[in-house]
């Protein structure tokens, strides 16, 4: 029964670290994407690729413009590139990772690049949590 039980946990908490995974990407349809974003008061557009180069199908991107308490103004900013399939979005993402690298411009902690299945996404974590 407790080597049962164990399993049951050990299982339980993998399924949990998954969904905590998944949950910090953006929505994998790039309509419901545009959609969340335009709900959140970003300006949004997605944009279908016309050559295909590399897989890509189409871009998704949304900006918004806040003002924090001091009346200083920070650009929220998202863009979501939707592939054929994860081993493009794969190959993809090296390219955008090490180009982000190389930008010196991009020391803010704020800034994101990651990869969720078959989409590559960089931008501020507000923005991104919104495109949910």
């Amino acid at each position: 029964m407790k080597k049962t039980l164990k399993i049951v946990a050990v299982m339980l908490v993998a399924i949990m670290s998954l969904a905590m995974l998944v949950a910090c990407a953006p929505a994998s349809d790039p309509d419901k994407a545009v959609a969340a974003l335009k709900k959140d008061g970003y300006e949004a557009a997605k944009v279908d690729s016309v050559l295909g180069l590399g897989g890509l199908v189409c871009t998704v991107s949304g900006t918004k413009i806040v003002t924090d308490k001091e009346g200083n103004k920070k650009v929220e900013t998202v863009t979501i590139h939707y592939y054929g399939s994860s081993d493009q979005a794969a190959a993809a993402f090296e390219t955008v990772k090490s180009d982000s690298e190389k930008d010196d411009n991009k020391n803010e902690s704020d800034w994101t690049v990651a990869k969720s299945g078959k989409m590559v996404y960089y931008g501020t974590k507000a923005a991104i949590n919104a495109a949910r």
